[in-house]
Protein backbone atom coordinates (compact mmCIF):
# COMPACT_ATOMS: atom_id res chain seq x y z
CA UNK A 1 0.00 0.00 0.00
CA UNK A 2 1.45 3.24 -0.47
CA UNK A 3 1.43 6.26 1.48
CA UNK A 4 1.51 9.62 1.67
CA UNK A 5 3.58 12.01 2.97
CA UNK A 6 2.45 14.14 5.79
CA UNK A 7 4.05 16.93 4.23
CA UNK A 8 1.69 17.47 1.78
CA UNK A 9 -1.39 18.67 4.24
CA UNK A 10 -1.17 21.44 6.34
CA UNK A 11 0.53 20.71 9.91
CA UNK A 12 -2.11 20.49 12.34
CA UNK A 13 -2.00 19.73 15.70
CA UNK A 14 -3.83 16.14 16.77
CA UNK A 15 -4.56 13.97 19.73
CA UNK A 16 -1.77 11.61 19.00
CA UNK A 17 -2.28 8.31 21.55
CA UNK A 18 0.78 7.82 23.26
CA UNK A 19 2.88 4.04 22.99
CA UNK A 20 2.15 1.90 26.18
CA UNK A 21 4.86 0.99 28.08
CA UNK A 22 3.15 -1.68 29.99
CA UNK A 23 0.74 -4.33 29.64
CA UNK A 24 -1.47 -2.65 31.98
CA UNK A 25 -0.85 0.61 29.92
CA UNK A 26 -2.73 -1.27 27.06
CA UNK A 27 -5.80 -1.91 28.29
CA UNK A 28 -5.68 -5.77 27.21
CA UNK A 29 -5.83 -8.31 29.28
CA UNK A 30 -2.42 -10.94 29.73
CA UNK A 31 -4.12 -13.63 28.53
CA UNK A 32 -5.86 -11.82 25.23
CA UNK A 33 -1.91 -10.48 24.30
CA UNK A 34 -0.19 -13.67 25.59
CA UNK A 35 -2.64 -15.90 23.02
CA UNK A 36 -2.21 -13.21 20.06
CA UNK A 37 1.81 -13.14 20.82
CA UNK A 38 1.67 -17.44 20.78
CA UNK A 39 -0.84 -17.25 17.69
CA UNK A 40 1.76 -14.48 15.41
CA UNK A 41 4.76 -17.19 16.26
CA UNK A 42 3.31 -19.78 15.43
CA UNK A 43 1.60 -18.29 12.11
CA UNK A 44 5.03 -16.25 10.99
CA UNK A 45 7.94 -18.47 12.70
CA UNK A 46 9.09 -15.70 14.63
CA UNK A 47 11.84 -16.61 17.09
CA UNK A 48 13.27 -13.32 18.04
CA UNK A 49 11.67 -10.86 20.35
CA UNK A 50 12.20 -8.11 17.90
CA UNK A 51 10.35 -9.43 15.09
CA UNK A 52 7.21 -9.90 17.63
CA UNK A 53 7.50 -6.33 18.67
CA UNK A 54 6.94 -5.16 15.05
CA UNK A 55 4.33 -7.97 14.33
CA UNK A 56 1.80 -7.46 17.47
CA UNK A 57 3.21 -3.43 17.49
CA UNK A 58 4.12 -3.45 20.84
CA UNK A 59 7.26 -2.03 23.13
CA UNK A 60 10.18 -4.35 23.33
CA UNK A 61 9.47 -4.02 26.62
CA UNK A 62 6.17 -5.16 27.21
CA UNK A 63 7.21 -8.44 24.98
CA UNK A 64 9.78 -9.47 27.09
CA UNK A 65 6.90 -9.37 29.62
CA UNK A 66 4.71 -11.31 27.69
CA UNK A 67 7.71 -14.28 26.78
CA UNK A 68 8.66 -14.13 30.60
CA UNK A 69 4.96 -15.07 30.90
CA UNK A 70 4.63 -17.44 28.31
CA UNK A 71 7.87 -19.08 29.55
CA UNK A 72 6.00 -19.59 33.17
CA UNK A 73 3.18 -20.93 31.26
CA UNK A 74 5.90 -23.61 29.31
CA UNK A 75 4.83 -22.17 26.04
CA UNK A 76 7.86 -21.02 24.80
CA UNK A 77 11.20 -22.13 25.04
CA UNK A 78 14.57 -20.41 24.80
CA UNK A 79 16.48 -21.44 22.08
CA UNK A 80 19.50 -19.33 23.13
CA UNK A 81 21.44 -16.49 21.45
CA UNK A 82 22.04 -16.79 17.21
CA UNK A 83 25.47 -17.42 16.94
CA UNK A 84 28.35 -16.29 19.13
CA UNK A 85 27.72 -12.66 19.08
CA UNK A 86 26.98 -11.74 22.59
CA UNK A 87 24.86 -8.36 22.22
CA UNK A 88 22.72 -10.44 19.79
CA UNK A 89 18.98 -11.11 21.15
CA UNK A 90 17.63 -14.72 22.65
CA UNK A 91 15.41 -16.72 20.21
CA UNK A 92 12.56 -18.61 21.58
CA UNK A 93 10.01 -21.38 19.82
CA UNK A 94 6.97 -22.79 20.77
CA UNK A 95 6.85 -25.53 23.18
CA UNK A 96 4.45 -28.72 22.08
CA UNK A 97 2.22 -27.02 24.85
CA UNK A 98 2.76 -23.75 23.02
CA UNK A 99 1.93 -25.13 19.70
CA UNK A 100 -1.54 -26.47 20.65
CA UNK A 101 -2.41 -23.30 22.99
CA UNK A 102 -1.81 -21.49 19.56
CA UNK A 103 -3.81 -23.37 17.46
CA UNK A 104 -6.62 -23.41 19.94
CA UNK A 105 -6.56 -19.67 20.65
CA UNK A 106 -6.80 -19.66 16.78
CA UNK A 107 -9.90 -21.43 16.93
CA UNK A 108 -11.45 -18.59 18.96
CA UNK A 109 -10.18 -16.10 16.38
CA UNK A 110 -7.62 -15.72 13.14
CA UNK A 111 -6.35 -12.19 14.37
CA UNK A 112 -2.73 -12.29 14.17
CA UNK A 113 -2.19 -8.52 13.16
CA UNK A 114 -1.26 -5.51 15.73
CA UNK A 115 -2.12 -5.87 19.33
CA UNK A 116 -6.48 -4.65 19.11
CA UNK A 117 -7.23 -1.30 20.82
CA UNK A 118 -9.95 -1.58 23.39
CA UNK A 119 -13.10 0.00 22.98
CA UNK A 120 -12.62 2.66 25.55
CA UNK A 121 -9.37 3.72 24.11
CA UNK A 122 -10.67 3.96 20.76
CA UNK A 123 -14.11 6.32 21.69
CA UNK A 124 -11.39 8.63 24.17
CA UNK A 125 -9.43 9.06 20.86
CA UNK A 126 -12.64 9.38 18.58
CA UNK A 127 -13.53 12.22 20.80
CA UNK A 128 -9.80 14.09 20.89
CA UNK A 129 -10.19 14.11 16.78
CA UNK A 130 -13.83 14.61 16.19
CA UNK A 131 -14.02 16.00 12.84
CA UNK A 132 -16.68 18.47 14.46
CA UNK A 133 -13.00 20.15 15.85
CA UNK A 134 -12.34 21.52 12.23
CA UNK A 135 -14.30 24.75 10.84
CA UNK A 136 -14.93 25.66 6.75
CA UNK A 137 -14.22 29.07 6.36
CA UNK A 138 -15.61 30.60 2.96
CA UNK A 139 -12.15 31.04 1.35
CA UNK A 140 -11.15 28.11 1.68
CA UNK A 141 -14.62 26.43 0.39
CA UNK A 142 -14.18 28.60 -2.54
CA UNK A 143 -10.39 26.85 -2.69
CA UNK A 144 -11.87 23.45 -2.49
CA UNK A 145 -14.46 24.10 -5.33
CA UNK A 146 -11.91 25.79 -7.54
CA UNK A 147 -12.36 22.75 -10.09
CA UNK A 148 -16.27 22.84 -10.02
CA UNK A 149 -18.69 25.91 -11.28
CA UNK A 150 -20.95 26.42 -7.89
CA UNK A 151 -23.12 29.65 -7.22
CA UNK A 152 -22.45 32.00 -3.98
CA UNK A 153 -25.63 30.78 -3.30
CA UNK A 154 -25.37 26.90 -3.34
CA UNK A 155 -21.25 27.68 -1.52
CA UNK A 156 -22.99 29.81 1.18
CA UNK A 157 -25.16 26.70 1.92
CA UNK A 158 -22.72 24.18 1.55
CA UNK A 159 -20.35 25.75 4.08
CA UNK A 160 -22.40 26.72 7.06
CA UNK A 161 -23.72 22.92 6.81
CA UNK A 162 -20.59 21.62 6.86
CA UNK A 163 -19.29 23.29 10.03
CA UNK A 164 -22.95 22.59 11.65
CA UNK A 165 -21.93 19.00 11.60
CA UNK A 166 -25.22 17.87 11.26
CA UNK A 167 -26.89 15.68 8.82
CA UNK A 168 -27.23 17.54 4.78
CA UNK A 169 -29.26 16.03 2.00
CA UNK A 170 -28.11 17.27 -1.26
CA UNK A 171 -31.12 16.56 -3.80
CA UNK A 172 -31.87 17.75 -7.66
CA UNK A 173 -31.28 16.19 -10.94
CA UNK A 174 -29.12 14.03 -12.00
CA UNK A 175 -25.43 15.13 -13.37
CA UNK A 176 -25.12 18.41 -12.04
CA UNK A 177 -22.51 18.44 -8.96
CA UNK A 178 -24.37 16.53 -5.94
CA UNK A 179 -21.56 13.52 -5.97
CA UNK A 180 -18.77 15.93 -7.19
CA UNK A 181 -19.46 18.31 -4.19
CA UNK A 182 -19.30 15.19 -1.26
CA UNK A 183 -15.98 13.85 -3.26
CA UNK A 184 -14.58 17.12 -2.68
CA UNK A 185 -15.38 17.96 0.97
CA UNK A 186 -13.38 14.96 1.66
CA UNK A 187 -9.75 17.23 1.19
CA UNK A 188 -11.92 19.99 3.03
CA UNK A 189 -10.76 18.65 6.31
CA UNK A 190 -6.64 19.56 7.00
CA UNK A 191 -6.03 17.46 10.02
CA UNK A 192 -4.51 13.93 10.01
CA UNK A 193 -5.91 11.71 12.54
CA UNK A 194 -5.13 8.20 14.04
CA UNK A 195 -7.11 5.21 13.55
CA UNK A 196 -6.72 1.45 14.49
CA UNK A 197 -5.70 -1.71 13.39
CA UNK A 198 -8.37 -3.33 15.61
CA UNK A 199 -10.61 -3.19 18.47
CA UNK A 200 -11.13 -5.11 21.08
CA UNK A 201 -14.77 -5.43 22.72
CA UNK A 202 -13.74 -7.85 25.87
CA UNK A 203 -12.52 -10.53 24.09
CA UNK A 204 -13.77 -10.27 20.61
CA UNK A 205 -11.85 -8.46 18.17
CA UNK A 206 -13.19 -6.00 15.80
CA UNK A 207 -11.30 -5.59 12.45
CA UNK A 208 -11.32 -1.71 12.14
CA UNK A 209 -8.55 -0.58 9.65
CA UNK A 210 -10.06 -0.62 5.74
CA UNK A 211 -7.45 -0.30 2.95
CA UNK A 212 -10.02 0.05 0.76
CA UNK A 213 -11.67 3.36 2.92
CA UNK A 214 -8.52 4.50 5.20
CA UNK A 215 -5.57 6.12 3.36
CA UNK A 216 -2.58 5.69 5.83
CA UNK A 217 0.23 8.92 5.82
CA UNK A 218 4.08 8.84 6.86
CA UNK A 219 4.17 10.98 9.63
CA UNK A 220 7.86 12.88 8.77
CA UNK A 221 8.30 15.19 11.20
CA UNK A 222 6.74 15.65 14.78
CA UNK A 223 3.27 16.87 14.85
CA UNK A 224 3.92 18.84 17.55
CA UNK A 225 6.18 21.80 16.92
CA UNK A 226 8.58 23.18 19.18
CA UNK A 227 8.52 20.56 21.25
CA UNK A 228 12.24 18.76 22.01
CA UNK A 229 11.14 15.65 23.43
CA UNK A 230 9.76 13.26 20.59
CA UNK A 231 6.73 11.52 21.79
CA UNK A 232 6.53 8.29 20.24
CA UNK A 233 2.62 7.58 18.82
CA UNK A 234 0.91 4.28 19.36
CA UNK A 235 1.98 1.61 16.78
CA UNK A 236 -1.55 0.00 17.47
CA UNK A 237 -2.43 2.87 15.36
CA UNK A 238 -2.34 4.03 11.64
CA UNK A 239 -1.75 7.93 10.80
CA UNK A 240 -4.63 8.51 8.17
CA UNK A 241 -6.42 10.69 6.72
CA UNK A 242 -9.82 11.49 7.66
CA UNK A 243 -11.97 8.69 5.79
CA UNK A 244 -14.57 9.28 2.92
CA UNK A 245 -16.59 6.59 2.45
CA UNK A 246 -18.82 6.18 0.06
CA UNK A 247 -21.86 3.65 -0.26
CA UNK A 248 -24.69 3.62 -2.92
CA UNK A 249 -27.49 1.22 -4.36
CA UNK A 250 -25.71 -1.40 -3.18
CA UNK A 251 -26.13 -0.09 0.84
CA UNK A 252 -28.09 -2.99 3.30
CA UNK A 253 -29.09 -1.68 7.08
CA UNK A 254 -26.55 -4.69 7.86
CA UNK A 255 -24.00 -2.21 6.61
CA UNK A 256 -24.12 -0.47 10.26
CA UNK A 257 -24.26 -3.40 12.37
CA UNK A 258 -21.82 -5.19 13.70
CA UNK A 259 -21.17 -9.06 11.80
CA UNK A 260 -19.00 -11.63 12.91
CA UNK A 261 -17.39 -13.75 10.45
CA UNK A 262 -18.28 -17.40 11.59
CA UNK A 263 -15.07 -18.25 9.77
CA UNK A 264 -12.55 -16.00 11.04
CA UNK A 265 -14.33 -15.58 14.73
CA UNK A 266 -13.75 -11.76 13.93
CA UNK A 267 -15.97 -9.19 13.72
CA UNK A 268 -16.14 -6.18 10.70
CA UNK A 269 -16.31 -2.72 12.09
CA UNK A 270 -19.88 -1.40 10.57
CA UNK A 271 -19.98 1.36 8.15
CA UNK A 272 -20.34 4.44 10.02
CA UNK A 273 -17.57 2.96 12.78
CA UNK A 274 -15.00 3.24 9.60
CA UNK A 275 -16.19 6.82 8.63
CA UNK A 276 -15.33 7.93 12.22
CA UNK A 277 -13.36 11.34 12.18
CA UNK A 278 -14.61 11.97 8.26
CA UNK A 279 -17.24 12.06 5.71
CA UNK A 280 -20.18 9.11 5.20
CA UNK A 281 -21.64 9.76 1.46
CA UNK A 282 -24.90 7.81 0.80
CA UNK A 283 -24.60 7.75 -2.68
CA UNK A 284 -27.99 7.44 -5.02
CA UNK A 285 -30.26 7.77 -1.55
CA UNK A 286 -33.53 6.46 -2.61
CA UNK A 287 -32.51 3.03 -4.73
CA UNK A 288 -31.29 0.74 -2.06
CA UNK A 289 -33.04 -2.27 -1.75
CA UNK A 290 -34.30 -0.85 1.95
CA UNK A 291 -37.06 1.79 1.89
CA UNK A 292 -35.63 5.26 2.39
CA UNK A 293 -37.68 5.71 5.63
CA UNK A 294 -35.79 2.66 7.36
CA UNK A 295 -32.51 4.08 6.78
CA UNK A 296 -33.64 7.59 7.73
CA UNK A 297 -34.86 5.79 10.57
CA UNK A 298 -31.49 4.02 11.59
CA UNK A 299 -29.65 6.63 11.32
CA UNK A 300 -31.24 10.35 12.22
CA UNK A 301 -31.37 9.20 16.10
CA UNK A 302 -27.27 8.43 15.96
CA UNK A 303 -26.83 12.01 13.99
CA UNK A 304 -28.94 13.81 16.52
CA UNK A 305 -27.20 11.86 19.76
CA UNK A 306 -23.79 11.86 18.13
CA UNK A 307 -23.63 8.46 19.53
CA UNK A 308 -24.70 5.33 18.32
CA UNK A 309 -25.54 1.49 19.95
CA UNK A 310 -23.94 -1.51 18.72
CA UNK A 311 -24.91 -5.20 19.34
CA UNK A 312 -22.16 -8.33 19.91
CA UNK A 313 -23.91 -11.95 19.09
CA UNK A 314 -23.30 -12.36 22.69
CA UNK A 315 -25.85 -9.66 23.08
CA UNK A 316 -24.08 -7.17 24.69
CA UNK A 317 -24.67 -3.80 23.87
CA UNK A 318 -21.72 -1.11 23.44
CA UNK A 319 -22.22 2.68 23.21
CA UNK A 320 -19.43 4.31 20.56
CA UNK A 321 -19.46 7.75 19.00
CA UNK A 322 -21.14 8.69 15.85
CA UNK A 323 -18.96 10.98 14.42
CA UNK A 324 -18.78 11.93 11.08
CA UNK A 325 -20.49 13.80 8.60
CA UNK A 326 -23.47 12.17 7.11
CA UNK A 327 -24.33 13.45 3.30
CA UNK A 328 -27.07 12.00 1.81
CA UNK A 329 -26.85 12.30 -2.23
CA UNK A 330 -30.30 12.08 -4.28
CA UNK A 331 -31.94 12.62 -7.59
CA UNK A 332 -35.48 12.25 -5.99
CA UNK A 333 -37.37 14.88 -4.32
CA UNK A 334 -37.31 14.31 -0.75
CA UNK A 335 -40.61 14.50 0.54
CA UNK A 336 -41.14 11.34 -1.76
CA UNK A 337 -38.36 9.64 0.28
CA UNK A 338 -39.39 10.44 4.04
CA UNK A 339 -42.05 11.44 6.37
CA UNK A 340 -42.28 14.97 8.01
CA UNK A 341 -40.33 13.81 11.35
CA UNK A 342 -37.57 12.22 8.92
CA UNK A 343 -37.45 15.75 6.74
CA UNK A 344 -37.37 18.00 9.65
CA UNK A 345 -34.31 15.88 10.90
CA UNK A 346 -32.48 16.05 8.34
CA UNK A 347 -31.23 19.52 9.26
CA UNK A 348 -30.00 20.71 5.97
CA UNK A 349 -31.80 20.35 2.85
CA UNK A 350 -29.51 21.70 -0.22
CA UNK A 351 -31.00 21.98 -3.99
CA UNK A 352 -28.36 21.29 -6.61
CA UNK A 353 -30.21 22.53 -9.74
CA UNK A 354 -29.26 22.60 -13.33
CA UNK A 355 -27.03 25.31 -14.41
CA UNK A 356 -28.48 28.58 -16.10
CA UNK A 357 -27.04 29.72 -19.01
CA UNK A 358 -23.97 31.33 -17.66
CA UNK A 359 -22.93 28.78 -15.58
CA UNK A 360 -23.19 26.53 -18.01
CA UNK A 361 -20.87 28.02 -20.29
CA UNK A 362 -18.10 28.56 -17.88
CA UNK A 363 -18.53 25.00 -17.42
CA UNK A 364 -17.94 24.33 -20.51
CA UNK A 365 -14.82 26.77 -20.97
CA UNK A 366 -13.17 24.71 -18.07
CA UNK A 367 -13.69 21.55 -19.52
CA UNK A 368 -12.39 22.59 -22.96
CA UNK A 369 -9.36 24.31 -20.99
CA UNK A 370 -8.17 20.67 -19.78
CA UNK A 371 -8.29 19.24 -23.09
CA UNK A 372 -6.45 22.69 -24.36
CA UNK A 373 -8.81 23.20 -26.66
CA UNK A 374 -9.71 26.72 -27.71
CA UNK A 375 -13.49 28.10 -27.77
CA UNK A 376 -14.16 31.08 -30.52
CA UNK A 377 -17.35 32.68 -30.20
CA UNK A 378 -18.71 30.75 -33.04
CA UNK A 379 -18.48 27.61 -31.13
CA UNK A 380 -20.65 28.59 -28.55
CA UNK A 381 -23.28 30.55 -30.64
CA UNK A 382 -23.43 26.85 -32.24
CA UNK A 383 -23.89 25.59 -28.91
CA UNK A 384 -26.11 27.52 -27.26
CA UNK A 385 -28.14 28.82 -30.64
CA UNK A 386 -28.08 25.70 -33.09
CA UNK A 387 -28.12 22.75 -30.66
CA UNK A 388 -30.02 24.03 -27.42
CA UNK A 389 -31.58 26.55 -29.18
CA UNK A 390 -32.87 24.16 -31.53
CA UNK A 391 -33.90 21.14 -29.02
CA UNK A 392 -36.22 22.83 -26.57
CA UNK A 393 -36.64 19.17 -24.76
CA UNK A 394 -32.79 19.23 -23.63
CA UNK A 395 -31.59 21.72 -20.60
CA UNK A 396 -28.89 22.43 -19.38
CA UNK A 397 -26.82 19.96 -17.05
CA UNK A 398 -23.47 20.31 -15.56
CA UNK A 399 -22.22 17.04 -16.75
CA UNK A 400 -22.98 18.48 -20.48
CA UNK A 401 -20.08 20.68 -20.78
CA UNK A 402 -17.87 17.77 -19.77
CA UNK A 403 -19.59 15.17 -21.92
CA UNK A 404 -19.27 17.60 -25.12
CA UNK A 405 -15.58 18.00 -24.90
CA UNK A 406 -14.71 14.23 -23.64
CA UNK A 407 -16.29 13.01 -26.94
CA UNK A 408 -15.00 15.89 -29.11
CA UNK A 409 -11.65 15.27 -28.11
CA UNK A 410 -12.17 11.40 -28.74
CA UNK A 411 -13.44 12.08 -32.43
CA UNK A 412 -10.30 14.51 -33.10
CA UNK A 413 -8.05 11.63 -31.49
CA UNK A 414 -9.68 8.62 -33.49
CA UNK A 415 -9.54 10.65 -37.15
CA UNK A 416 -5.80 11.56 -36.19
CA UNK A 417 -6.15 15.30 -36.14
CA UNK A 418 -5.01 18.11 -33.81
CA UNK A 419 -7.52 18.16 -31.13
CA UNK A 420 -9.96 21.16 -32.09
CA UNK A 421 -13.80 22.14 -32.17
CA UNK A 422 -15.87 22.69 -34.96
CA UNK A 423 -19.23 22.52 -36.00
CA UNK A 424 -19.40 19.41 -37.54
CA UNK A 425 -17.12 17.76 -34.39
CA UNK A 426 -19.70 18.86 -31.74
CA UNK A 427 -22.32 17.91 -33.62
CA UNK A 428 -21.13 14.15 -33.37
CA UNK A 429 -20.58 14.95 -30.01
CA UNK A 430 -24.13 16.08 -29.37
CA UNK A 431 -25.66 13.39 -31.34
CA UNK A 432 -23.83 10.74 -28.40
CA UNK A 433 -24.99 13.11 -25.67
CA UNK A 434 -29.03 13.12 -26.62
CA UNK A 435 -28.46 8.87 -26.84
CA UNK A 436 -27.39 9.09 -23.36
CA UNK A 437 -29.74 11.83 -22.13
Amino acid sequence: MNANTATSFERQSVAMPRAPQTIAETGLTEGLLVDLMLKIVFRQGLELPSDIARAISLSPRIVDDLIELAKSKQLLLLLGQPGANMAAEMRYQLTAKGKDWAQQALSQNSWTGAAPVPIEQFIAQIHAQSVKKESLSEDKLKRIFHDLVLTDELLNKVGPAVNSGQSILLYGPPGNGKSSISEALRSAFSHLIYLPHALSIGSEVVVFFDSAIHEPVRETESRQTGLRRQVIADPRYVLCQRPHVITGGELTLEKFDLVRNTTTGLYDAPLQMKASGGVLVIDDFGRQRQAPQSLINRLIVPLEAAQDHLILETGRKIEIPFDSLVIFSTNYEPRSLMDEAGLRRMRHKILVDRPDRRSFVRIFLKAAARHNLSVGEDILAFLLFDLYGKNPTMRFNAFHGRFLIDQSHSICMYRGIEPTLTPEILGQAWENLVTAH
